[in-house]
């Protein structure tokens, strides 16, 4: 009894990292699941979007009902969405990641239990407390990110099995890292390996390879610089196809609405900024129109947007994107002489060129239009609460 007891502790470690992450995968599906679905489905349809969503997602069926009424419309995306995502997220979707993660807590947990027993048996690696530290750093480095696509409502079927990988990556990198460290510091080496595998990676990759390819470098940092450096997001998007600035330029924002837990509004915004980096590729430039308040593509683009006399009939206003034939009116010419000097541009003209060439781009409009049809239906909820 008193063995027993001399244990405890070793069997409550064992317990905790045996069951912690399955619970947390079980937890989601029952409580907040559901919660995801009513809050997808809710914003959808209080910014009247469900034929872009048709659209987006199901042409077919919108092509269908595209001429049949906003309430057939609604109807059609009401049992479309719910069957899609009750598809997406079923039991057996979540049965194999979820017994994936069992097993592999079920085999660190009994690394981790037979490594804390006094005069174990286990191989030279185990006894050695790299493998120990290895996992204990991989379980702290993962841990939080299940917790916070708990939290954000992302927890899906391909979002755990990329977190199982991580998990399996983390303690494998810190075992690597240990490795190719002196001996006094491999206890150290393989926690912090486990915890932090992404900048193990690079030590890794230097280690054994030099310098590694700058380009891909350059793409995923040129990518985090538009979501603030949240790697996290990076690898949602690279999950859907998005794994450079101009992939992200001519995504629909809306399908990474559904695909991330961002919110709406963000991912217009994302998508908008991507643009403007194809536009203008030097980040001092882009740094230097912020004083302006631009920072997307659209900013730019609306300079000449505004309300102008309208060409068939000079006495009516409109508001209109300027003609490139039209003059420019006087209280136009000086923020826009600042613009084209800001970006390094020989004159108005210039960018009078370049902005015409983003209001003639296609998916510069589309994204114009659903920012100009979010801004009304933002206002009229505002308005009516």
């Amino acid at each position: 009894m008193s063995n027993w007891f001399d244990l405890l502790p070793v069997r409550l470690v064992f317990g905790i990292v045996c069951l912690a992450l399955p619970l947390v995968i079980i937890a989601y599906y029952k409580l907040r699941l559901g919660l995801r679905r009513r809050i997808l489905l809710a914003k959808i349809r209080e910014l009247h979007l469900e034929a872009e969503y048709l659209r987006v997602f199901h042409f077919s069926e919108w092509k269908e009902v595209k001429d049949k009424g906003p309430d057939v419309i609604r109807q059609k995306f009401g049992a479309i969405f719910s069957r899609q995502f009750q598809g997406d997220n079923s039991f057996w979707n979540y049965f194999v990641p979820f017994v994936l993660t069992l097993l592999t807590t079920l085999i660190f947990a009994f690394v981790i239990y037979r490594s804390l027993l006094p005069g174990n048996t286990m191989p030279e690696f185990m006894r050695s407390k790299i493998s120990l530290f290895a996992i204990a750093g991989s379980l702290l480095y993962v841990y939080p990110l299940f917790v916070s696509r708990y939290a954000s409502l992302s927890l899906t079927p391909h979002t755990l099995f990329e977190l199982v990988g991580r998990f399996w990556l983390a303690a494998i990198v810190g075992g690597l890292v240990a490795s190719l460290s002196t001996e006094s510091i491999q206890p150290a080496a393989a926690f912090l390996g486990g915890l932090l595998p992404v900048a193990a990676i690079d030590f890794l990759k230097k280690k054994l390879f030099g310098e590694h390819d700058k380009e891909e470098t350059a793409r995923i940092s040129d990518l985090l610089e538009i979501l603030h450096g949240d790697r996290d997001l990076l690898s949602q998007l690279n999950y859907i196809g998005i794994r450079s600035v101009l992939e992200l330029a001519y995504e629909n924002p809306l399908r990474i609405f559904v695909e991330t837990d961002l919110n709406l509004v963000a991912c217009f915004d994302l998508v908008d900024q991507a643009n403007l980096c194809l536009y203008i590729p030097r980040k001092e430039i882009r740094g230097g129109l912020n004083k302006y308040g631009i920072r997307t593509a659209i900013d730019i683009m609306t300079q000449v947007y505004e309300d102008f006399p309208d060409p068939q009939d000079p006495k009516k206003v409109v508001t209109r994107f300027l003609e490139p034939g039209e003059n420019l009116p006087n209280h136009l010419k000086e923020p826009l002489t600042k613009i084209s000097k800001t970006m390094e541009l020989e004159s108005i003209d210039e960018l009078r060129n370049m902005i015409q060439m983003m209001i003639d781009n296609p998916q510069l409009y589309y994204i114009f239009g659903l920012w100009n049809m979010l801004s009304v239906e933002v206002d009229k909820s505002t308005a009516e609460e």
